[in-house]
């Protein structure tokens, strides 16, 4: 009875354990997603200031140039090429997300190119084809296209407005701003990943492996294309409706919530995926530029004496954009380069009717301020959440008053003796923050030392500036403040995305008002906290430095099984392991590629006379180390090898983002014991178990001593024999699971049900082939994957003999019991040359028989 109980209980254990583990995981990788999302936005994202400072200034000269020619040209000069990059911004982030997500693939960038011209020339096709509305004055104002005919979406004498329609690249199409970008960039990282080996049949071989992404990218394009011309509509209208709640309906508490959610996710890099789509897309205001034009005062405006719509005063002064405009950074762009400062008629009467001129008007941002509360410019219904500047502006207080002010505060609460010393530090990072709004070193350094200071008080002040800014344009709509920004917000940012534009209503001296305020705030409240719970900035204590990201992220480090290092750093086994195998290599710039088959850790390297053999194989775990060539090191991990080059590989493109990380790396492990990565079943329960292996294909057997390749010639790995095989179908040579199935098919390995692996290994030098021409032959098809059971004749692949014959060193096909099976045990071979048919015992495994006397 009680046994039964005991067995109930593990069961449960077991099962509620794997629940937990099931939800970690996916936890875990929902966190990785958006962590490759935000690294991949951040790809177009770190062009923008420099676009914007092109944009801003060539703006701010052409508005004050005064008709004069030269001043003129130079201005259009520096503000164009901004602008074709702000217009451009769909296909940079289609581009940029494939890359991301195929671990900077270029193939992937190309192909997401392709892809996006084909999704936009498909969709113009359709529209060409259908009708176009015009009003009285002969401006297309809606479209008939498919089923969208005059009612379907409420409006009376066409289907879709023109609203949803305009120009990228210089072709039409629905606006569907960056998420356009998004659809066509997480199609093609799956197709890439999907197919960038694919080998297609011999007469088609010039497509093979990522020359065939574009193709298929091409054509599942045209599917697309057609899908969200038909849900875009909906989807579209939803998305400006959302952006109508956050910015109209919400009394400007959005802005404040914006403030504290983007603040709290920067230590963890998340904030550029949190606000792009309000900077970029429908979600942060929509313009529908088709509206007529008139200020929030009332005043219709035109040209050549006729109202006119928002959308032919911009193309007046060059505007080739779409009918509407999104997000919020790109209104602010927008208005800054084609209605801000720009003169037009005011004009009494309407387009039916003749106009009188009643005189002129400069538009100003107060233009377009809030109309009753409810912000928007003229038409509030025509300008979905529209409030220039509501996520961006609130940066410009904290950023130049609030943290310079904690940088004076750290400053002030050392000792007088240490002083100096303290301002020599944290000066530069506090002058920083004010002049170009990079935080990093101060915001991390109190997020290091006393976290609840970053999100209790610092995030929560972040979010009271953004929700400040906007509120007091609510209260105030005449002087309400619109300032623009790039990606931070220092004072080069205010002079050229606010001051310069204080003469057209940007009103930017508000940030300098609540930037007063919050200097004292911050000073005091930082030199309070800071001498109340002795927080140890630069210059208390033992402590000498600012603290930066990676300080952060190594002393929170990762939520795996870990090893506590003698630094900051919390490393995983896998990775500890990976990290001593580099500098046995002889450190990461001794390495030059970082490759794996199933046997081997293939490392091509600088300098092979400083790589550490003897470390590899008595220290690390390698069972035999081998140098093809000059540039080369092979170590012989067995199963291990490809976790092995993934974790450098991880580290490698982790250095590539934060320097420091190398030598950190490196410092690990010095005086700390190495564990190596093992199976986890005991060897108590493989010493009794007795398995036949059987022969996974039909051929010629001969001995591994024969096999062309010193880690089976030399039994490294373990024990067995070889087939030479003269069929195509390989099958399971014993019951159990797939503990591994090499991505490019050609090695897998089998355990059993107490753990003892089997190493199927088809071909010699059989990874990564290639034809004469450079491209990519791969003659395995796997049937199988990484955790499948399989019983013995399961296929688990076909190969084309011919082919493998023709690009590999050899079709030889060593089956071996690697060596961690056999402690306590003994292999008979039971077929040791001779031909073999598919299904026929080969060896045995079985615990080591005693001798008898």
């Amino acid at each position: 009875m009680n046994q039964g109980l005991i067995n109930i209980s593990n069961k449960f254990k077991a099962t509620f354990g794997k629940i937990r583990k099931n939800k970690s995981e996916k936890s875990g990788a929902s966190r990785e997603f958006i962590a490759k999302l935000s690294r991949g936005l951040m790809l177009p994202i770190a062009i923008l200031p420099v676009a914007g400072i092109f944009l801003g200034v060539g703006s701010a000269i052409v508005n004050n140039a005064g008709g004069d020619a030269g001043l003129t040209l130079f201005g259009n000069f520096l503000k164009v090429p901004g602008d074709v990059i702000f217009g451009a911004l769909p296909v940079l982030f289609a581009i940029a997300i494939a890359i991301a997500f195929t671990r900077d693939a270029g193939p992937a960038g190309l192909s997401a190119l392709v892809g996006f011209l084909v999704f936009s020339g498909l969709q113009s096709a359709v529209i060409s084809s259908g009708t176009a509305v015009t009003d009285a004055s002969g401006a297309v104002v809606g479209y008939n296209i498919l089923f969208y005919g005059p009612g379907s979406l409420g409006i009376k004498d066409y289907g879709l407005p023109a609203s949803l329609f305009g120009n990228v690249l210089g072709i039409n199409q629905l606006v569907t701003s960056v998420f356009g970008g998004f659809i066509v960039g997480f199609t093609v990282s799956f197709l890439y990943n999907k197919f960038k080996n694919i080998e297609l049949p011999k007469v088609l071989g010039f497509f093979n492996g990522v020359r065939f992404i574009p193709i298929i990218t091409f054509a599942l394009m045209i599917p697309i294309a057609f899908l969200v011309l038909i849900l875009w509509p909906l989807i579209g209208t939803a998305f400006n409706y959302l952006g109508q709640v956050l910015g109209g309906n919400l009394f400007g508490f959005n802005s404040f919530i914006f403030g504290y959610i983007e603040r709290s996710l920067v230590p963890f890099g998340l904030h550029h995926a949190f606000y792009s789509p309000l900077w970029y897309t429908q979600v942060g205001g929509s313009l529908d530029l088709t509206q007529m034009a008139m200020t929030s005062g009332g005043l219709k405006l035109g040209l050549n004496g006729t109202q006119s719509t928002w959308l032919q005063i911009a193309q007046s002064f060059g505007y080739t954009g779409a009918n509407s405009v999104a997000g919020d950074q790109n209104l602010w762009f927008f208005a800054n380069s084609y209605l801000v400062g720009r003169t037009v008629n005011v004009v009494n009467g309407t387009t039916e009717m003749m106009n009188t001129i009643a005189g002129t008007h400069t538009i100003t941002f107060s233009d377009l301020s809030a109309v009753s509360g409810i912000p928007g410019i003229g038409q509030a219904s025509g300008a979905s959440g529209v409030n220039i500047g509501q996520y961006l502006q609130g940066k410009y207080v904290f950023m130049m008053f609030g943290l310079p002010a904690a940088a004076a505060a750290m400053v002030m609460a050392c000792p007088k003796e240490n002083r100096k010393m303290s301002l020599s530090i944290v000066a530069s990072a506090g002058f920083t923050a004010f002049l170009t709004g990079i935080t990093e070193p101060l915001e991390f350094t109190f997020l290091f030392l006393a976290p609840w200071l970053f999100w209790g008080f610092h995030a929560f002040m972040c979010a009271l500036a953004f929700g400040l800014m906007n509120w007091i344009g609510l209260i105030f709509p005449s002087v309400a403040p619109h300032i623009g920004m790039t990606f931070s917000g220092g004072i080069i940012d205010w002079v050229i995305y606010g001051g310069i534009q204080i003469q057209y209503g940007s009103n930017a001296w508000w940030s300098l008002v609540f930037g007063v305020i919050y200097l004292p705030i911050y000073f005091f409240f930082f030199l309070w906290a800071i001498k109340k719970f002795d927080i140890a900035t630069p210059g208390r204590g033992e402590n000498t430095k600012l603290f930066t990201k990676a300080d952060w992220k190594s002393k929170t480090g990762e939520s795996a099984t870990q090893v506590q290092t003698s630094g900051n750093l919390n490393i995983t086994e896998n990775r500890a392991l990976a990290i001593q195998v580099v500098k046995a290599y002889g450190g990461f710039d001794n390495i030059k590629n970082v490759d794996a088959c199933i046997t081997k850790l293939r490392i091509q390297v600088a300098n092979q006379d400083i790589v550490d053999g003897n470390k590899l194989t008595s220290e690390l775990g390698a069972s035999g180390v081998i140098k093809p060539s000059k540039q080369s090191v092979y170590a012989v991990y067995g199963a291990k090898a490809d976790r092995i080059k993934n974790e450098i590989n991880e580290m490698i493109y982790e250095i590539e983002q934060n320097p420091s990380l190398k030598d950190e790396f490196l410092k690990y492990g010095d005086n700390e014991p190495v564990k190596s990565l093992t199976s986890q079943s005991t060897q108590e329960e493989k010493s009794d178990e007795k398995i036949i292996v059987k022969a996974p294909v039909s051929g010629k057997v001969v001995p591994l001593e024969e096999v062309p390749d010193d880690t089976f010639a030399q039994q490294m790995m373990g024990t067995g024999v070889a087939i030479i095989p003269s069929a195509s179908t390989f099958v399971a040579p014993i019951n159990g699971t797939m503990s591994l199935v090499f991505e490019t098919g050609h090695a897998y390995t089998f355990e059993s049900k107490k753990g003892t692996q089997i190493l199927i290994h088809i071909g010699i030098d059989s990874i990564n082939l290639k034809d004469k021409d450079g491209k990519d032959v791969n003659p395995f098809t796997p049937k199988v994957k990484t955790g499948d059971a399989i019983k013995v004749d399961n296929v688990i692949a076909n190969v084309k003999l011919n082919q493998l014959k023709d690009y590999a060193k050899s079709i030889v096909t060593p089956i071996i019991v690697l060596d961690e099976s056999l402690k306590g045990r003994e292999v008979k071979i039971l077929k040791k040359s001779g031909n073999v048919t598919k299904g026929e015992p080969l060896f045995e495994i079985g615990p080591v028989k005693a001798k008898s006397n």
